[in-house]
């Protein structure tokens, strides 16, 4: 019937009421019946009693809407247009769908005292319903004008604050005695515009929304935005003569809204899209569940496509961040900064400023591109992007917090690599005078050996190499690497941190120690020298973990317990670093290594296969292994994503729904505790075990990712000595001078400068006495880069400890992971589920599926029994909150937002949503009233016979899991 050109009924007039079900069943068959060439724009009229918009709408497209004296329209009207074929493509449509009002104002309802509602309602259903809305004012009644716009101005601002792009709209004046009207009425336009604003500003006041101007929700032009139609008889009816001005000035209009239609294509929706928007926006209205709380499956799905594209350009701008991170530190740790013996700090600072000034470049252009992604996506108009235009802010604002978080993290990385190559520059320049100064007497042993009368076998040659060694080293001078107060040091930097700190509640207090713990654990495992970027780090973890309130003797408390365990373990790491890198006893390690090539040189052996192993052995290998390592994290978390289980990290929302589901399935009151109660560490073990059964339980492997690191770098060696193997052949042809082995080998460095850090002590140990040649050198280094591949490829396929591997990483990608879906940690205030908003630095903060407030730990004042309502269904209710936020003063909480105005809580008035909840406080009532000393939840009769299946049915219902 609808394709035959009759009306359906889409809000019943006399019940005020819409059929959901019936109309719903229309649409879905509509939509079967024309799929796929079903995509539909819609046009509305909202207008006071009898003001002619059945009439124009009638002339203007041609349909048969009742028309009559008085009140011929009750509740709204839809009729379907089907659009001809060589229209489609200039509209971007199949169907014009035109929905007629009842007028506003009605005589028959002014005497209701909730009338104004009645008409907002109907009003906000069709506006938001519509792509363009035709205001239809009569210009001789003032009032009537004012009435209206009052009116309409609830519905665009209910609209801009769901999220619903800028409404647009046309003023058409009628009864206008000119046609001429439009030049002569610049001040009446401006007036209109003025009374705009006027009435959006009482429509927020209304709507509890503050300051709004209408010029803020919409864009609105008043010269193009307006139209004046004459009155459509020429004289008094039933005898007057029909205007012919007046067919021509709705002819000019119907242009005005097909060329709207027009230039903007990509806003169109099919038929089954307006059936579920229908449907949502309805149970909105109805409701009157619209400030901060509309948010229908459309918006959710919108949302969703959003939240996965913004995080993979996150994770890009991430990854881009942490590769030329990495190779900036290897940059720092290969630089030569050594000045007539000693540091060069002009030179360190140099570098050091440079690498800033070239991060920032970077980071300009990281940032430049997420934001130009942002820019495209909202511009191309697909997956009905136009619906989450209120969260774009939201997203940017994400992108410049990530450029600002990457930046402070490569600055404080910067200046950790420059101290930590300060500290090794230090040890490398005596490390290399005490070799210089034993190279030198090998020498002298080497030219004394052979001037000497007697034929000397390898025992005499031991014995002599014995005595010069014992001499040298008795010879070299005394070195003091100053060992540093660790514990004075940490309680410097604790008396400035306890400057601006403040307190957390004691429950925290055992997490924060076991996580500064991990982290002292982690910097120990380094093997590296102790600086005061440690102290910096570990006091920042425990800062970030509190909160800003409760009382200063409680943090000196917990700062003073941590970093005494700290200071002990730090010292310990420091003293252990003196000892190991003494440079006495690193010489005395190369001293097997010094013995041979004295030997080598006396008996003018060939050495050129024993230094390519030695520089394949204490170079290369461990220099490769650091590359694997530094780059394994990253590996890991594409792995994780492209795996079986990929989706459940690609967005808050699928994350939410999978823990939510593996706590119902494994079944267990203490994980769901541990959930409630500690929700980021669990979240953080949650990511951590998934990242385990992956790899463990799974037919995956991080050696396969290893292998594929191992494979680009030996690739990248081998570039480098045929690089360098090439310009040995140049020489020989160009008959210069020929290049030494050493030259040879330190090309090979600098070719790989900025992925592999070689030892300085290890690589001057193998051109230290090194007279081999260059040619067979590097035909041997090629063929033990081959076994080191070999030999490599077999230790990564070894049984492994995963979780020990994975808490090595530089990068760790269950922290990468956490960082990405934790959320910002803001429970809702009623029944504390956590905000699930994926953009960070988000405005609002939102829940898809809450839980009965006794979860969250509220109970009842008169008896102390847990609270079963569910906090999205009390806010559609009239039932009042009090808290520490209210001042312990009861408060609506339909008015919520007032005391939370950053949470956006969407209505569910039945619960459905929460049947998840419900099962789970059924099944757990006595024990969580035990666990939060309370007395158990009047539990709802037809909660009991909700299953686990239901459960899990609700859950993937929410969160729109097919």
């Amino acid at each position: 019937m609808m394709l035959d050109g009759l009306p359906l009924e889409l809000v019943d007039g006399e019940a005020s009421n819409m059929p959901m079900n019936w109309v719903k069943a229309v649409l879905t068959e509509l939509h079967k019946l024309t799929a796929p060439n079903n995509n539909i724009r819609v046009v509305s009229v909202l207008g006071v009693q009898s003001s002619g918009k059945s009439t124009l709408l009638n002339i203007m497209f041609g349909v048969q809407f009742a028309v009559s004296n008085g009140k011929c329209t009750r509740g709204a009207y839809m009729q379907l247009m089907k659009v001809k074929e060589d229209l489609r493509n200039q509209l971007g449509c199949d169907f014009l769908m035109v929905i007629d009002t009842e007028g506003l104002k009605s005589p028959e309802l002014a005497e209701l005292v909730d009338s104004h509602a009645h008409d907002n309602e109907l009003a906000t259903l069709v506006v938001g319903l519509s792509d363009i809305t035709i205001i239809n004012m009569s210009m001789e009644n003032a009032a009537e004008m004012k009435d209206t716009l009052q009116i309409v101005g609830h519905a665009f601002l209910r609209m801009n604050q769901v999220g619903k792009k800028k409404p647009r709209c046309l003023f058409v004046h009628q009864n206008m005695a000119s046609v001429a009207a439009h030049k002569k009425s610049a001040k009446d336009r401006m007036l209109l515009l003025q009374q705009l604003n006027e009435m959006i500003e009482i429509a927020a006041r209304m709507e509890k929304k503050g300051n709004t101007k209408f010029t803020d929700i919409m864009a609105y032009d008043p010269e193009k935005d307006t139209a004046y139609i004459p009155n459509l008889w020429q004289g008094n009816p039933p005898m007057a003569p029909v205007n012919t001005g007046y067919c021509e000035a709705v002819d000019e209009l119907k242009k005005r809204v097909l060329g709207f239609i027009t230039e903007n294509k990509s806003e169109v929706q099919s038929i089954l899209d307006f059936q579920k928007w229908t449907e949502d926006l309805w149970l909105a209205v109805k409701y009157e569940n619209f400030i901060f709380s509309f948010r229908n499956s459309l918006v959710a799905d919108a949302y969703t496509k959003l939240c996965i594209q913004f995080n993979t350009w996150d994770w890009a701008f991430r990854k881009h961040m942490y590769s030329w991170l990495r190779e900036a530190e290897t940059k720092i740790a290969n630089a030569e900064l050594v000045s007539h013996g000693s540091w060069d700090s002009t030179q360190s600072e140099g570098l050091l400023q440079s690498l800033k000034i070239e991060g920032e470049c970077e980071l300009d252009k990281a940032e430049g591109q997420i934001l130009l992604s942002l820019k495209d996506y909202y511009q191309r108009k697909k997956d009905h992007v136009y619906l989450v235009e209120m969260y774009k802010q939201d997203f940017v604002n994400s992108a410049k917090g990530l450029r600002l978080e990457i930046h402070n993290s490569i600055i404080n990385k910067f200046e950790t690599a420059m101290e930590i190559k300060k500290g090794k520059t230090k040890l490398e320049i005596l490390t290399k005078s005490h070799s210089v100064a034993m190279e030198k007497q090998v020498w002298k042993l080497v030219d004394t050996c052979r001037q000497s009368s007697t034929e000397m076998r390898e025992q005499q040659l031991e014995q002599e190499f014995e005595k010069t060694w014992i001499r040298t080293v008795a010879e070299l001078p005394k070195t003091d690497l100053g060992r540093q107060n660790v514990v004075q040091d940490i309680y410097m930097q604790l008396r400035k941190s306890m400057a601006h700190s403040e307190a957390e509640a004691r429950e925290r207090a055992q997490t924060i120690i076991e996580r500064s713990k991990q982290l002292v654990a982690e910097k120990v495992e380094t093997k590296s020298d102790y600086h005061k970027t440690h102290a910096i780090d570990l006091l920042k973890l425990i800062d970030d973990a509190l909160s800003p309130n409760v009382n200063a003797e409680f943090v000196a408390s917990l700062k003073i317990h941590i970093c005494g365990h700290a200071s002990r373990e730090f010292q310990r790491m420091h003293d252990t670093y003196i000892e190991d890198n003494d440079p006495r006893k690193s010489l005395e390690r190369l001293k097997p290594q010094y013995l041979a090539d004295f030997k080598d040189l006396f008996f003018e052996r060939d050495q050129c296969k024993r230094k390519a192993e030695e520089f394949m052995r204490s170079c290369l290998t461990p220099a490769v292994r650091e590359y694997i390592n530094n780059s394994l994290g990253q590996e890991i978390v594409d792995d994780i994503e492209k795996g079986p289980t990929g989706i459940d990290f690609k967005a808050r929302i699928f994350f939410q729904y999978a823990i939510l589901k593996h706590l119902l399935l494994y079944d267990d009151f203490e994980s769901f505790v541990n959930y409630i109660s500690h929700y980021k560490e669990f979240v953080k073990h949650w990511i951590h075990n998934a990242i385990l059964d992956h790899y463990i339980t799974g037919d995956n492997s991080i050696s396969y990712l290893e292998d594929k690191l191992l494979e680009v770098i030996s690739q990248k060696i081998y570039a480098a000595i045929e690089s360098k193997e090439k310009d040995i052949l140049s020489a020989e042809h160009g008959g210069t001078e020929e290049t030494h082995v050493c030259t040879f080998v330190r090309g090979i460095c600098t070719y790989l400068n900025n992925e592999l850090v070689i030892p300085k002590d290890a690589l001057d140990a193998v051109l230290a006495l090194n007279n081999a040649d260059p040619k067979q050198f590097s035909d041997y280094l090629k063929s033990f880069v081959a076994q080191m591949v070999h030999f490599l490829k077999a230790e990564f396929h070894k049984a492994v400890d995963v979780k020990a591997k994975l808490e090595r990483l530089p990068i760790k990608p269950q922290d990468e992971l956490f960082q990405r879906l934790s959320g910002c940690g803001t429970l809702c205030p009623f029944c504390k589920a956590p905000c699930e908003s994926d953009a960070k630095n988000h405005t609002t903060h939102f829940v898809t599926i809450h839980r009965p407030e006794g979860i969250g730990r509220y109970r009842w004042d008169h008896n102390a029994g847990l609270v079963p309502d569910i906090c999205s269904s009390l806010i559609a209710s009239n039932n009042k909150f009090q808290c520490k936020a209210t001042e312990n003063n009861w408060y609506p909480y339909k008015d919520f937002q007032e005391i939370y105005p950053n949470w956006r809580i969407q209505c569910d008035v039945d619960g459905q949503a929460s049947d998840y909840w419900k099962y789970v406080l059924t099944k757990y009532n006595k024990k969580f009233a035990k666990r939060y000393k309370a007395k158990p939840a009047q539990i709802p009769p037809e909660w009991l016979s909700i299953t686990q299946r239901q459960a899990l049915s609700s859950l993937k219902k929410v969160y729109k899991v097919r």
